[in-house]
């Protein structure tokens, strides 16, 4: 009998072993389930604010130069005319600074979303543009509508500059 009891306690420790094995394994997969369902890590498809800092002031030098150069040229006469001549010099700026802005390299991860920013102000500019031509043919409904496409436009890059950190830029498309 004492034999019996033996392998009856070496099969406790099996049982033991095997439960204790169990429960490790359950605590695992439900440490990895739980980081991988409930608390996934986001994917990184933005850079940090280390890596966008250089970027930002070397951009928000360029939109601080545009800024400059718009108000260079204030107080405003007032009249169609001066509404055209402001149209037609701040379409002029924001070429430029879209130009200068484009060949600077934003942070790889960052290189979508700032493509996408200065393709509203190239629409900005176009709408810019149009509106200059409508103020000289005394269009005013054209120009009414083409005035709010225009503040619209501006305040999509506003809130885009905002957002990705520019404290210059995103006042500069202040309407």
């Amino acid at each position: 009998m004492s034999s019996q009891s033996g392998s009856g306690s070496s099969y406790n420790r099996t049982m033991l072993w095997l439960a204790a094995a169990a429960v490790v394994i359950a605590l695992v997969t439900g440490y990895i389930t739980y980081q991988t369902y409930v608390n996934p890590q986001p994917p990184k498809n933005e850079s940090t604010t280390t890596e966008r800092t250089p970027y930002i002031m070397r951009v928000d030098n360029l939109c601080l130069a545009a800024s400059q150069e718009l108000h260079a040229h204030e107080p405003w006469p007032q009249g169609p005319e001066a509404y055209a001549f402001y149209m037609d010099l701040a379409v002029n700026t924001f070429d430029r600074l879209a130009m200068s802005w484009g060949q600077v390299t934003p942070p790889e991860l960052d290189q979508n979303r700032i493509r996408a920013v200065l393709n509203d102000l190239r629409s900005m500019m176009v709408e810019m543009r149009e509106t200059a031509n409508a103020t000289r043919r005394n269009d005013i409904a054209e120009v009414d509508d083409l005035r709010a496409e225009t503040r619209k436009l501006g305040n999509s890059l506003r809130g885009a500059t905002t957002q990705y950190g520019f404290r210059v830029c995103n006042q500069l498309f202040a309407t």
